[in-house]
């Protein structure tokens, strides 16, 4: 069938033809000339009897070019034929051509009788008028990807928004399968290597869009800095793709490769060679805008560490100050408390047995003064001075130690608890009695936000605490995790959690002490503490602490 698409156009081992222009033949008499002087890789010619058949031909195909023989055709309206098919070229062919024919406005008129090289030499012509036709839509086609591609990188934020702007811009010059796949950080460090994965891909599904990257090897190549940009392969054979060869398009940053657009290229699935150029100028236009999301994503991430580091100084200059503070009023608290708790037991030794009344207030006073005691001892604990000698501390048995201690609790709060530790992981640094009371705090926490959530008791809602652990070689450190089921921190006080005397508890229930000494002895220990959170959800408490000791630490004990 006679189409005019610009689809046909293909390119495979980079060898690119323009498609034969369709041309329809009237009258019997030009059938031999044009068989006999017409170049037939570019011109396909079908052949009419007369105007009337190829009137009806036209209704359902069409043409790049129509000759006509006048002579037998007087009655051809050449005009109105014109008329309904603009962008045809219609040669008249007459012995004594005439003023209407000039008339109805032929793109040529060739007078017989004439010589072959005449008649080769307008079908040339035609030929140089089409191929300035495809260049100036062409031409039209790139300002328009151009400007569209441009306005979309201008909005991408980030390295996801950069690839589907490039695969819509690709697939704007022809509907062939492409992936881009990028790097996940722009960084040139010496000896960084780059992670490439798919971001975005279009005319194949995900699994092959992560398998042809996989196979192609787009990491190693990127790694290898080549001058060319595009790059022609052949297609895995296990893939069982409908292409067989693909275009690896280099999107090049200022200092190195961070990604690349793969486009199909075969028989039946290629772009325009006209448009391979563009694909070059694409790739560097695309490859610029993804350094720049992916510097964007790097500075966001600094910007989203600094403030965490300055939370996390803030709370540290505070814990100092306050710790100062409370030292000093815990002594100073402490000294009183004994000469009350002396004069006391001196009081019930001298009037116990005959003022029973006063025994009772006296009791009473010793056991206020207990109390006192206790939360003086916790506030020395947090504002202790000297650093512990270290030890090796095995998770699992002072979590084991912990959890005997909760029998009960856990027990009447109904609270299930699941602990999933790998048999072999590392010990950690640190004092085994510090970590039994790092361990026993946050689980006493979980307990209480279990108990206080409303939704508690509820069948849909048992209490639940989850404790894993697993070991991060790379940074030598053993990361502990505890997940309740709990009433979860609002947003407002999550920045609060470790300040000493904040609790969320109600008056009576809390000294707002538990957090801030777990945060203490993590801290003191080289470790660190976060904590997510959400109302309704739970919370999700992580502690890493290293396996090595550090250089300068106090040590004691074997491993």
């Amino acid at each position: 069938m006679a189409t005019k698409t610009s689809g046909s156009n293909k390119k495979n081992n980079i060898v690119v033809e323009r498609r034969a222009l369709d041309v329809l033949a009237v009258g019997p008499a030009l059938t031999a000339d044009l068989r006999s002087n017409l170049n037939g890789a570019r011109f396909k010619i079908f052949f009419a009897q007369d105007f009337v058949e190829a009137k009806n031909i036209l209704e359902t195909l069409r043409f790049d070019i129509m000759i006509i023989d006048i002579d037998g055709n007087r009655d051809a309206d050449l005009a109105k034929l014109l008329e309904n098919h603009p962008e045809m070229d219609v040669v008249a062919v007459d012995d004594t051509p005439t003023k209407a024919a000039f008339h109805a406005g032929p793109s040529r008129i060739l007078e017989k009788p004439y010589a072959p090289a005449e008649l080769q030499a307008l079908f040339m012509d035609l030929w140089e008028r089409w191929l300035l036709k495809d260049s100036a839509y062409l031409s039209g086609k790139r300002l328009e990807v151009q400007n569209s591609l441009s306005a979309e990188l201008s909005k991408a934020l980030t390295p996801d928004d950069v690839a589907w702007a490039a695969i819509e811009a690709g697939r704007q010059l022809a509907q062939v399968p492409m992936v881009m796949c990028a790097a996940d950080s722009a960084s040139s460090d010496e000896g960084s290597e780059l992670t490439v994965r798919p971001l975005a891909w279009a005319g194949i599904d995900d699994d092959t869009a992560i398998a042809i990257t996989k196979a192609l090897d787009i990491q190693g190549r990127l790694a290898r800095q080549t001058a060319s940009i595009v790059e022609f392969k052949p297609t895995p054979k296990d893939l069982d793709l409908e292409f067989d060869l693909v275009a690896l398009v280099r999107l090049r940053g200022q200092s190195r490769d961070l990604g690349a657009l793969i486009v199909a290229v075969g028989p039946q699935q290629a772009l325009d060679e006209h448009h391979w150029d563009l694909v070059e100028a694409m790739s560097n236009w695309v490859g610029v805008a993804l350094e720049r999301t992916l510097l964007y994503r790097h500075l966001e991430r600094s910007f989203e560490e600094a403030n965490r580091i300055q939370r996390k100084l803030i709370q540290t200059e505070k814990h100092a100050a306050i710790g100062r503070l409370t030292a000093g009023l815990a002594h100073e608290i402490g000294t009183p408390l004994n000469i009350i708790s002396g004069r006391a037991e001196l009081l019930l030794e001298q009037f116990g047995d005959r003022e029973p009344a006063m025994v009772q207030g006296l009791t009473t006073i010793n056991n206020q003064i207990e109390r006192i005691s206790k939360l003086v001892a916790n506030l020395l604990n947090y504002a202790r001075e000297s650093k512990p000698a270290l030890q090796w501390c095995s998770l699992s048995t002072t979590l084991t130690a912990v959890l005997d201690l909760l029998k009960r609790p856990l027990a009447q709060a109904m609270i299930d608890i699941d602990v999933q530790l790998p048999d072999d992981i590392p010990q950690i640094v640190a004092p085994p009695d510090q970590m039994q009371q790092v361990l026993l705090n946050l689980l006493l926490n979980c307990v209480d936000a279990i108990e206080t959530d409303p939704a508690h008791g509820n069948i849909k809602r048992r209490g639940q605490i989850n404790i894993d652990a697993e070991f991060i070689a790379k940074e030598r450190q053993l990361r502990v995790r505890i997940q309740d089921n709990g009433q979860g921190i609002r947003a407002d006080d999550l920045d609060k959690v470790f300040e000493p005397f904040y609790t969320t508890k109600p008056v009576g229930a809390g000294t707002g002490l538990g957090l801030s000494v777990v945060y203490g002895i993590i801290n003191d220990l080289h470790g660190t503490i976060t904590i997510e959170s959400a109302p309704e959800v739970g919370t999700l408490v992580i502690i890493n602490m290293p396996t090595e000791p550090l250089e300068g630490w106090g040590w004691r004990g074997d491993k």
